[in-house]
């Protein structure tokens, strides 16, 4: 009787062990279950193979019985170690070569296993022993067996160490998971000792397999019970659990099975079990987010009066196993309030900074085309009052009339500026483009810019790209004023040298208008704010040279009108080059040439 139950026990456990381990193996993407899967087959070998040979007398039977279990007895530590290392995240431990190391003392048990007749080293004089009611296998014990012994207990208690730390940081279920893992190992290992120290009443049995079974029964609670293969603790507690997001996860059938705790503070009363429309009964917004299959994602505004309102983000997704099969939901929630108020903040800003331009635009323009008309009859008075107009004037009259002339003039292209920059920002400058000669724009700017070059000494040369079209389409008014622009810029601030103004074709589509100075050049910092307004490289040169910094923004604004880009190329002490590139847009010849 003791004997069929024994051997009843032993078939039993091995073939549960057996299919606990295929099981483990079909989760093996969780971290720690193809180890743990190895575990339970080898002792799953154990015990049927040992079952086996209890079950047959002949010696030789016995044997092979007892090389196939004693194949898998040395490979249980060695796994088992691999184990502890996984669940306490350290599984980049183990490189090749130290597994290799690790194996080298079980492959020479294993060899020894199987030419254990051949030698003393294992278990020396095999034989078969009466132990009523049963058979046994009996032998001498050789050397190598106390070796492989001593070698194995250190494998797993190591394996186990690795689990204690873990089982005393981890809270809750995961807790006795751990706690359950690290007990395992001790239930075989305590049957191993009584059955070395021949502390086993008759017959004398080993009941190691049975230690473990008894531990795989444990890990199967820990599988079953506490879900060791459905989720991964470390990651669930620290990513999830740790999140400000709220996360609530769903079954296939739309029932609450987890939330983590910033869930728990807005949904006090929801528990694992409830239905979704029950958990989100009061955020009607989110019931029928939910209610739509699928990705979701909305921000969405809960409760409150529009000073007190809390936006959240919602973001819903289906989860799901093999073959595509839904098998849950997860929802998350992230709060952003901060966010939208900041939001509204920079749109009221934005609004009325853009309101602000406006307006002062529309001041600009009308200041400026008010300032317009008494500025030209003070101009015009001084220059008839210089002309003798209103009769004989001394040289001491005529000098202060040229100077209320130049003066007049200097305010009224002041005056054109302004109005230029208040045109171009609130959008309402347009151009004209027609049919221009390039050749006569070059003339008008020579003509007027000639004057200053020789008061200061300077030299200013034109020269045009002969495969430039004598006519192209573009606003000659606009143009001029942008070269004349440059060009008057660069003889300010030259004081030795020249200014060269030329023109060269790029190719089909687009052509450069190129003034070079000799002057003293642009710091990096001066040539990244050349073109904002009212920003000048040197205050001091500006009172020499008089200016506001107003024309290299309406430069720059007019060649963005005319879909062009402006550079400049300088450096402190080598001049400057200003390139402006241009559509290239031939134009057909005119019956008369337009007036510039």
């Amino acid at each position: 009787m003791f004997s069929t139950w024994m051997l009843v026990l032993l078939l039993l456990t091995g073939l549960a062990t057996l299919g606990l381990g295929v099981y483990a193996w079909r989760q093996r993407r969780a971290p720690g279950t193809r180890p743990m899967a190895a575990v339970l087959v080898f002792s799953g070998v154990w015990s049927l193979a040992y079952s086996i040979q209890l079950l047959n007398s002949d010696l030789s039977a016995k044997t092979l019985a007892f090389k196939v279990y004693f194949t898998a007895v040395p490979l249980i530590p060695v796994v088992w170690a691999v184990l502890g290392v996984e669940l306490r995240q350290r599984a980049f431990w183990f490189t090749w070569p130290r597994f290799a190391a690790l194996l080298v003392v079980p492959a020479i048990t294993i060899a020894l296993t199987w030419t254990v007749e051949a030698h003393p080293w294992l278990f020396p004089n095999l034989r078969v022993m009466a132990s009523p009611p049963l058979l046994l296998l009996d032998s001498d014990i050789g050397p190598w067996f106390w070796i492989h012994t001593v070698y194995s207990y250190v494998l797993i208690l190591s394996g186990t160490a690795f689990l204690i730390p873990r089982m005393l940081s981890e809270r809750g279920l995961y807790r006795w998971q751990a706690g359950l893992l690290a007990l395992a190992p001790l239930v075989p290992l305590g049957a191993n000792l009584v059955y070395i120290l021949g502390l086993t009443p008759p017959p004398r049995l080993d009941f190691t397999p049975q230690g473990f079974s008894a531990s795989a029964l444990l890990i199967a609670w820990a599988v079953f019970r506490y879900r060791l293969l459905d989720l991964m603790p470390i990651a669930h507690r620290f990513v999830v659990e740790g999140l400000g997001d709220e996360v609530l996860v769903f079954n296939e059938s739309d029932h609450l099975v987890d939330l983590n705790p910033a869930a728990r503070r807005r949904f006090p009363a929801a528990a694992p079990g409830t239905p979704a429309g029950a958990v989100l009964a009061d955020w009607p917004d989110l019931r029928e987010l939910y209610a739509h299959p699928g990705p979701q994602g909305r921000d969405v505004r809960l409760s409150g009066q529009a000073e007190e309102s809390t936006w959240i983000e919602a973001r819903l997704q289906d989860l799901t196993a093999d073959h595509a099969q839904r098998v849950g939901r997860v929802v998350v929630l992230r709060d952003i309030t901060p966010r939208k108020r900041a939001e509204a903040a920079m749109a009221l800003a934005r609004d009325r900074a853009v309101e602000a331009s406006e307006l002062k635009s529309q001041i600009l323009a009308k200041v400026s085309h008010e300032l317009r008309t008494p500025i030209g009859a003070l101009l015009g008075y001084a220059e008839l009052l210089q002309s003798g107009a209103y009769g004989p004037i001394t040289e001491q009259q005529m000098a202060a009339a040229e100077r209320m002339i130049q003066n007049s003039k200097s305010l009224g292209r002041l005056v054109g500026e302004l109005l230029d920059q208040a045109q171009l920002e609130s959008g309402r400058l347009r151009l004209a483009p027609r049919a221009t000669a390039i050749e006569t724009i070059i003339e008008n700017v020579q003509e007027a810019l000639l004057p200053l070059a020789r008061s200061r000494a300077l030299t200013l040369t034109f020269e045009i790209d002969p495969r430039l079209p004598a006519w192209i389409e573009i606003d000659p008014d606009r143009l001029q004023q942008v070269l004349l622009n440059l060009a008057h810029n660069a003889l300010k601030f030259t004081d030795r040298g020249g200014v060269q103004v030329r023109t060269n074709v790029v190719d089909d589509r687009t052509w450069q208008l190129i003034v070079q100075d000799t002057g003293k050049g642009l710091s990096p910092e001066a040539q990244n704010r050349i073109f904002d307004p009212f920003w000048q490289a040197d205050s001091s040169l500006t009172r020499i040279h008089g200016g506001y910094g107003l024309g290299l923004t309406i430069v720059r604004q007019l060649v963005d009108l005319m879909e062009g880009q402006i550079t400049v190329d300088s450096a402190l002490g080598a001049g400057s080059t200003f390139i402006v590139r241009l559509p290239l847009i031939p134009a057909e010849t005119p019956e008369s040439q337009p007036v510039s």
